[in-house]
């Protein structure tokens, strides 16, 4: 019926985006590397050889000379150099970082250094990972309010590399918390949930990975719950897929009911799954897709599923446990973006920051 958004399902093929080098980065950096670790199976072909940046110790951010990594996963085309440089040129107000973990960087001077850039952004979303950094995520987007003009959300929710930790009860827990503090919050979204068939758990004392499975049907337990609020209170949902593609599309298809929009972070999936999503009959036009460069630039087939992502739908991401970094990270994905596009670097900063603001205002403010 042209909806099946399993078609070009990706799991089969890796699935990952790259996901496998960039998430070791992310886990890295902060506290998710104390509790999840990735199973680095399913590398792209071209990045068999591919050596993740050097990152510091578990605990700090990632302090790798972010242009130096970054630029090496860019297009290597003089359009692509001419990007990077034009997008230097972009004024930091006119950015929007739609997904970011700043809040779990712990420096004492994490929090300042996070207010600063958020202040000098367009806007910042500070996502969380589970309960434990509900409050966290949401004190570091007050902050950010008072540190600019720009737009400071956050986002509520159990990421699946946290479900085993946290199954749905039978009644209240977890769940009822997330729906209370939606309400007490109204401008917050749900995220970040979603699938990953990777992710695997560490011993929480040695941090060595323990070899049991991943607690997958939990996974699903857990989004599903997620959905459900999302769509009950209407708002919008941010979406964590690792080789769980045509699992998220069965999902998205058998509801009834549906957040107002759903935002594929980091979007790892291929170009006709993409399509296959937007030709969704009842939901597709609620689908955002976000593209990081610490992760998706490592993928050769990044350049196509940008350039198949509807252009009011795009939009770019830190997607790091800190601000150290991060403002470079999000100029070396806007100059990929523009390059793939056939955009002016402030074109594109205009279109996704355009496209966050549309996705993260709730639905009687507009842009």
């Amino acid at each position: 019926d042209g909806e099946s958004p399993r078609d070009g399902d990706d799991s089969r093929d890796g699935g990952d985006g790259g996901r496998d080098d960039g998430a070791d980065e992310i886990l890295s950096s902060a506290s998710f590397a104390t509790a999840v670790a990735f199973a680095a199976t399913a590398s792209l072909d071209d990045e068999a050889t591919a050596e993740p940046a050097e990152t510091t110790t578990i605990g700090e951010a990632s302090t790798t000379s972010m242009n130096d990594a970054q630029n090496d996963r860019n297009p290597r085309t003089a359009r692509g150099e001419l990007s990077r440089e034009l997008s230097n040129a972009v004024q930091t107000k006119d950015i929007f970082d739609a997904h970011c973990h700043w809040h779990l960087d712990r420096r004492p001077d994490a929090g300042d250094n996070s207010a600063r850039l958020a202040g000098a952004l367009a806007g910042a979303a500070f996502t969380s990972t589970c309960p434990d950094d509900w409050s966290v995520a949401v004190l570091f987007a007050e902050r950010s309010e008072n540190e600019g003009d720009g737009y400071y959300c956050v986002a509520l929710g159990l990421h699946p590399w946290w479900a085993h930790r946290f199954p749905p009860p039978a009644d209240g827990g977890w769940p009822a918390e997330l729906r209370e503090r939606l309400i007490s919050h109204p401008r917050a979204v749900v995220g970040e949930i979603g699938l990953d068939r990777v992710a695997v758990p560490l011993d929480e004392v040695t941090g060595e990975r323990t070899g049991e499975p991943v607690d997958y049907a939990n996974q699903l337990k857990c989004f599903n719950a997620q959905m459900d609020i999302a769509s009950e209170l209407r708002r919008p949902a941010v979406v964590h897929c690792v080789k769980a593609y045509g699992d998220a599309g069965d999902a998205f298809r058998a509801r009834t009911t549906f957040p107002p929009k759903i935002l594929m972070h980091s979007y790892g999936g291929t170009a006709a799954f993409l399509e296959g999503l937007v030709r969704m009959k009842k939901w597709g036009p609620r689908f955002y897709f976000g593209f990081s460069s610490v992760v998706n630039l490592r993928s050769p087939k990044t350049r196509d599923v940008i350039r198949s992502v509807p252009a009011d739908r795009l939009v770019i991401e830190s997607d790091l446990t800190s601000s150290r970094g991060a403002e470079e990270a999000l100029r070396a994905m806007l100059a990929a973006v523009a390059e793939c596009r056939g955009w002016t670097p402030e074109e594109t900063a205009r279109v996704t920051r355009e496209n966050a603001l549309r996705f993260y205002l709730p639905e009687e403010e507009t842009i």
